[in-house]
């Protein structure tokens, strides 16, 4: 089994995950950047023809059924809104980058990626409706990309990822836990190392490296870290996807005003949520297909 620097070494030689592709570095900073319009958005996109045909593809699909065919980003826009564009040229573009995944008998690529998905829509609706500053730009994308460790893990050293799944899913323990252990190092480290050579924002990636950390004490990234840690346990109690271990991590008073949510509007932030899964599940349906 390789060692935790053996690991990191590899990574660092990974050519395919070295540098985002051009379309997809300026797709992340339009939507990092709230000054960004719809228009920017839309521009951006058409300019890859390739990007551009799949986002249609879906946005045609019979699980939107408009009653007329949708034939540029520009109108996609207007007809579907700028978030849900957003989500979906994202969504693409990590997938064209590490591809679909593979269903096997620990762990299931896809049913990983719909997990990441609920986490990014349902961080970036935690910020809509809790963060009054900056600190949360960047939910979306860092609650998606939150576990793009386990997916490096399972496509690069898949020997090594296929005992810690087994092991974490025959002991109950969390699979943080049983790769730190295993490893030496965790998906979270792994994914800060990936998105880190991406030059994402460092509050971004802060956030995929300690979503499994309550954001206490800290400042800077703290509200972002509190998004992505929230979002990700509440998506897990849920059960859409399926992260690879069912570990649910605590959810405190003490977290929950880092992000100036009351206990009693989650209900509210969850219907909005919950709006969303259909959507979720048909965008990941006709990626994966």
């Amino acid at each position: 089994m390789r060692t935790a620097e053996t690991i990191r070494q590899e990574i660092r030689k990974i050519r395919e995950i070295s540098t985002l592709p051009q379309v997809m570095q300026r797709v992340m900073q339009i939507i990092i950047d709230e000054r960004s319009s719809a228009r920017d958005l839309a521009d951006e996109i058409s300019r890859d023809q390739a990007l551009t045909a799949k986002i249609l593809k879906i946005v045609n699909s019979a699980f939107f059924g408009f009653y007329r065919k949708i034939s540029s980003i520009q109108d996609a826009v207007v007809i579907l809104g700028y978030s849900e564009v957003r989500s979906i040229a994202i969504t693409v573009s990590v997938f064209n980058l590490l591809g679909q995944g593979k269903r096997g008998a620990h762990f299931d690529r896809v049913r990983l990626w719909e997990h990441c998905l609920a986490v990014g829509t349902l961080a970036d609706i935690l910020r809509r409706e809790c963060v009054k500053t900056e600190q949360g730009e960047g939910a979306f994308v860092a609650g998606l990309l939150h576990d793009i460790g386990k997916v490096i893990l399972d496509e690069y050293f898949a020997p090594e990822w296929t005992e810690v799944v087994r092991c974490s899913q025959s002991t109950g323990r969390a699979i943080r836990d049983v790769e730190d252990e295993m490893l030496g190092i965790t998906h979270g480290e792994i994914g800060y190392l990936v998105c880190e050579r991406w030059n994402l924002p460092p509050a971004i990636d802060g956030a995929i490296l300690r979503h499994h950390t309550p954001p206490l004490g800290r400042e800077g990234g703290a509200t972002l870290d509190a998004l992505v840690y929230l979002a990700n346990t509440l998506v897990k109690k849920e059960e859409i996807g399926f992260s690879g271990d069912c570990h649910l991590w605590p959810v405190t008073g003490e977290l929950l005003q880092a992000i100036d949510l009351k206990e009693h509007e989650l209900e509210t932030i969850k219907i909005l949520f919950m709006k969303k899964t259909a959507a979720i599940k048909a965008l990941i349906e006709q990626l994966s297909a």
